[in-house]
């Protein structure tokens, strides 16, 4: 029994389709590809740079620790950057509920050394740096 193959030559003047692997569609993948990565990449670095800070605020001095808290905030929030300590520390809690300004009146005498950070302020203020870095988006590099 033989089957009828006539049919196939009347194939061969049909056009062949268009090749799958065209250049705009590895493109347009490659890019839905990076933009799904975007977020992913945003959030690593933000992570990065906060544990980078963490890290320098741990083996910096109180002074140290001031400037880069004032040049932190100043970065987010300009209009803090002129005012007082007092007036500073009380922003921040209400901006962000970093809870501060408990702090206030020991806080100059630290800066200039005339008295010790006690250890239960140091760790309050510790407890309340993570929630001062996620007020600011990007913390700025560590520079003492």
């Amino acid at each position: 029994m033989s089957t009828d193959l006539s049919w196939l030559a009347q194939l061969r003047d049909i056009h062949p389709a268009p090749p799958l692997d065209e250049g705009r569609l590895t493109a347009l993948s490659l890019l839905l590809v990076l933009l799904a990565l975007l977020p992913l990449l945003i959030r690593v670095r933000q992570w990065r740079r906060r544990r980078a800070w963490l890290r320098h605020w741990q083996a910096a001095t109180w002074p140290e620790r001031h400037a880069a808290l004032r040049r932190l905030t100043a970065s987010r929030w300009p209009d803090l950057a002129t005012q007082p300590t007092p007036a500073w520390l009380a922003a921040l809690e209400t901006r962000c509920g970093a809870r501060l300004s408990g702090w206030a009146p020991e806080w100059d005498r630290w800066i200039y050394g005339a008295l010790p950070v006690p250890p239960s302020a140091a760790q309050a203020i510790e407890a309340a740096l993570p929630r001062l870095l996620a007020a600011c988006p990007a913390p700025l590099r560590w520079q003492p």
